[in-house]
């Protein structure tokens, strides 16, 4: 695979895991404030959003061979996996509650007392199966939080292994909303200082050297002058910052 196409699947892959973290910590919420979660919210989130990052994580990450270890790409992967089998049994418990427990409650009040065996063994049954279910969501939640959040401790520091993908500071600054909210981080330039050591000038420099590539010449320049903010004698910047007048005034 060219170094160029897999650096874009990389930045798929880690841009779709922030946003799973994210939705996920939102349904987390929800459940805390309401008791309840969506079942078509959270169908849509297993079936569509969980299932495609999976796959990718899989397609990109796992390695037939795995006799010289796995590797952090590769445990970050066994998590995705994980993750999504976990949200899997939240959302047949979850269907449970959502759709049959207001059957059993609805059946229970009309009992008959001379109902015959089977029918009460039956409702015992139900009784169980909707007991069990409130039961496990709640733990199975507080597990599939932990995976995210274990899963999110890793990927930031597989990230400290790509800093020379071009994209990766782009999708970062592009995204940092999300982005820090995955992370809780206050702000982008915290998340950047950790994934490249410090090193925040050369983060905006990568990001506003891929712009001017790619032909977005304003984002360059922006990130060219936050270079220059935090390295005032930065000569790409400053060459950089020229072009980009250059091609104003030819303009």
């Amino acid at each position: 695979m060219k170094t160029e196409v897999r650096d874009e699947q990389f930045c798929n892959v880690v841009l779709s895991f922030v946003k799973a973290k994210v939705i996920f910590d939102e349904l987390l919420e929800e459940y805390r404030d309401t008791g309840k979660v969506a079942f078509p919210k959270l169908d849509d989130f297993v079936e569509n959003i969980l299932f495609a990052l999976k796959e990718n994580s899989h397609f990109l990450f796992r390695k037939p061979d795995q006799s010289d270890g796995i590797g952090e790409e590769g445990l970050f992967d066994i998590s995705v996996g994980s993750i999504f089998h976990e949200l899997m049994k939240i959302k047949e418990n979850v269907y449970q509650l959502e759709y049959y427990a207001p059957m059993y409650t609805t059946i229970s009040k009309t009992e008959r007392q001379d109902a015959p065996r089977y029918e009460r063994a039956f409702l015992d049954a139900f009784h169980k199966i909707v007991r069990r279910a409130r039961r496990s969501l709640q733990s199975d939640l507080a597990s599939a939080e932990e995976l995210f959040r274990d899963a999110a401790n890793n990927l930031k520091m597989m990230l400290r292994a790509h800093i020379t993908n071009p994209l990766l500071p782009r999708v970062i600054i592009e995204h940092q909303n999300v982005m820090n909210r995955c992370f809780r981080m206050e702000n982008v330039d915290q998340l950047l200082s950790e994934i490249y050591a410090d090193k925040l000038d050369e983060a905006h420099l990568i990001a506003s050297r891929d712009y001017l590539e790619g032909g977005w010449y304003d984002k360059a320049g922006r990130e060219a002058k936050r270079v220059l903010e935090l390295d005032p004698e930065n000569i790409e910047a400053r060459q950089i910052i020229k072009k980009l007048a250059g091609k104003a005034a030819a303009v």
